[in-house]
């Protein structure tokens, strides 16, 4: 300590005039090897250069960030190195197909607006870590997150790469998000980086481009909620199915009455106002009957569960639903029946 960093100050006095002298100086404990401190006693000691060669520079820079916070001692783990590695060849080869496909006009579905509400609070969470210096969050987010977040979109839509040319509307919404999520990573991993900047047709070098915003109009709650509603009740169908003995032919989805989605809406707007729930839920009370918007996603569930799938609004006189489940159905928490 007392002699890197004193030559560390004294070489940015020599060098550099005064309004480029390092405003903060950050002091990592030890390099650790899988929980262990690093060292040549031990027999544990990465060379760098060997590191590079294994691995990639850019995998080793990720698996480095995203191991240490600045108040945490860096933790190396080769295979972290090399799920690292594993992730930006799965992203080098998912945008190389994306950019060599061309983009369409046409409608967004609703899986493609929840792609493009989450890609604003992917780029605003990344942001923000940067800012406060938790590059493990940023990191995880740009790479792990948004790379989930991409695989859902592909599976409601029932894409591959193979089948996604001739899908223009889609094709056009991955490469905002990929546009997006490059820029969010080429300051972890930046070799990488440039050369999917310019597969993307992006001009000049990406660590010169314009850090991405977040477009507020592109946020749309209501996509969330009916994506979450849907990743939610497969995870319920799975957690059943994982319990019986014998595998169900269908799979019967309750969804809640207009009343109660329009109580739980009122609900939520009451309490965000300040109300406290027992005053919202006298209002509630009050009011009569009201209207709601169901969300369906059958043929989705379908192919997931390999399941025959009916959804039902827990009112309808002509639900089939032998065991009287419908009367569980609350919003976002369909009830299930599986035969």
């Amino acid at each position: 300590l007392w002699n890197h960093l004193a030559f560390m100050i004294f070489n940015h006095v020599a060098i550099f005039p005064r309004e480029h002298w390092p405003k903060q100086i950050v002091v990592n404990g030890s390099v650790l090897m899988e929980g262990k401190k690093m060292s040549k006693s031990l027999g544990n000691v990465v060379p760098l250069r060997e590191a590079i060669r294994s691995y990639g520079a850019d995998p080793l820079r990720l698996a480095l960030l995203i191991s240490a916070e600045p108040s945490a001692d860096a933790d190396f783990s080769p295979a972290l190195a090399k799920s690292m590695r594993g992730r930006l060849e799965r992203l080098y080869l998912f945008t190389q197909r994306v950019a060599q496909l061309k983009p369409g006009e046409g409608e967004l579905k609703l899986v493609d607006r929840w792609l493009l509400s989450r890609l604003q609070r992917r780029v605003k969470a990344v942001t923000e870590a940067l800012e406060e210096m938790r590059v493990r969050e940023a990191c995880h987010t740009a790479l792990i997150e948004v790379e989930e977040d991409l695989q859902w979109y592909l599976r409601r839509r029932r894409l591959s790469l193979e089948s996604l040319e001739g899908d223009g509307v889609a094709v056009r919404v991955l490469r905002e998000a990929l546009s997006a999520q490059v820029r969010l990573l080429a300051p972890m991993a930046p070799h990488v980086c440039e050369e999917l900047w310019e597969l993307l047709g992006g001009e000049g070098f990406v660590s010169k481009a314009a850090w991405p915003e977040p477009d507020e109009s592109k946020v749309d709650l209501e996509a969330e909620l009916a994506e979450e509603l849907v990743a939610s009740t497969l995870e319920d169908v799975r957690s059943i199915l994982s319990v019986l003995k014998s595998k169900p032919t269908a799979a019967y989805l309750y969804v809640a009455s207009s009343w109660k989605w329009e109580a739980y809406r009122r609900l939520a707007e009451l309490v965000s106002k300040g109300a406290s729930l027992s005053s919202a839920l006298r209002e509630l009370m009050s009011s009569g009957e009201l209207r709601s918007r169901g969300r369906e996603a059958s043929s989705f569930l379908e192919a997931e569960l390999g399941l025959k799938v009916a959804v039902f609004r827990e009112d309808d006189p002509s639900r089939y639903d032998p065991r009287g489940r419908a009367r569980d159905s609350i919003p976002l928490r369909p009830a299930i029946y599986l035969e």
